[in-house]
């Protein structure tokens, strides 16, 4: 593993070693996490590796494989935290509902874990968070009128769910097991979130993307542009190209970055452990990303007409 905590890309795609994060950069996570005194977090999904355990009751060995897992870090961050689910957690093809049973069973029984169902809303005051399965593969599942009925309000509207809106490099239709991408359900419904929060992608990063690009359409009127932010870094990393104002960024990764793709690419990517802080004022929202030690890497200001601000 490099020094700085990364997981440097080669151009064969290869990673200079183990990016599997370990015990004592587990424990600086942790500690830069607590540091920033949320009111609130939010673990986006894959909560459980390999897979969640099934189970019939809150009792007994799958119970206590939790406690080690997802209790074990989620737990102890210093604030309430909202779970997601992920594809590890509920499944890839065939979601089981012991697998969620089980989670949501253990949740209830920790003060500071909030798991009310596998799609709900927090009210936050000055945001509403819509959590979303987005394991769903049947559209019409997800809650397109929650969506559309918080955007007629006030609050800023966060999206939260595991899968993609938009990461380069990987996870992008990667695989016939992931879900349909939730692109065109955004422009089916004709909202853009403030913000699109995901896991899935063992990566960091953030960028503007028009919905209708992404879901293959033409562009509209008016725009369906989200800033859309993936914050999968925990625990391990997949070696892709950095961009954005990256320090001694190689001739690889800026030759990547420059991808001309209709869909756009990030402003900021980086394969480096590290999680995401979301700031809001009645006005402004801020968006940084900080790494395992609580170093800002990137920062993103915006208010509720400009999707960017300098």
């Amino acid at each position: 593993m490099p020094e700085d905590g990364g997981c440097r890309y080669r151009a064969d795609g290869s990673a200079e070693a183990d990016c599997h994060i370990r015990v004592d950069e587990l424990a600086r996570l942790k500690s830069a996490i607590r540091a920033v005194e949320a009111d609130a977090i939010y673990g986006l999904g894959d909560l459980v590796y390999p897979l969640a355990p099934s189970c019939q009751k809150a009792t007994g060995a799958p119970q206590r494989a939790l406690a080690v897992t997802i209790g074990a870090f989620y737990a102890e961050l210093g604030a309430p935290v909202w779970l997601v689910l992920g594809n590890h957690d509920l499944g890839h093809l065939r979601p089981r509902a012991g697998r969620l049973r089980c989670i949501a069973d253990f949740v209830d029984q920790v003060p500071t874990l909030g798991l009310p169902a596998a799609q709900y809303q927090v009210d936050h005051g000055l945001a509403r968070v819509l959590v979303v399965n987005s394991n769903l593969r049947d559209p019409a599942l997800l809650p397109t009128a929650h969506l559309q009925e918080a955007a007629k309000e006030d609050p800023w509207l966060i999206v939260a769910g595991h899968h993609v809106l938009r990461t380069a490099f990987e996870k992008q239709g990667q695989h016939p097991a992931e879900p349909p991408p939730l692109a065109g359900w955004l422009a089916r419904s004709a909202v853009a979130p403030d913000l699109w929060a995901n896991g899935h992608a063992h990566t960091l990063q953030l960028g503007v993307f028009d919905v209708r690009a992404l879901a293959g359409e033409a562009p509209g009127t008016p725009p369906l542009d989200v800033l859309a932010l993936t914050s999968g870094a925990g625990s391990k990393l997949r070696a892709n190209p950095s961009c954005g104002a990256i320090p001694h960024q190689t001739p690889s990764d800026a030759l990547a970055c420059q991808d001309p793709t209709p869909m756009g690419m990030p402003d900021f990517a980086m394969a480096r452990f590290g999680f995401a802080v979301v700031d809001l004022s009645e006005d402004e929202m801020v968006v940084r990303i900080l790494d395992l030690d609580g170093r800002e890497l990137h920062r993103h200001r915006r208010n509720k007409t400009q999707i960017r601000l300098p």
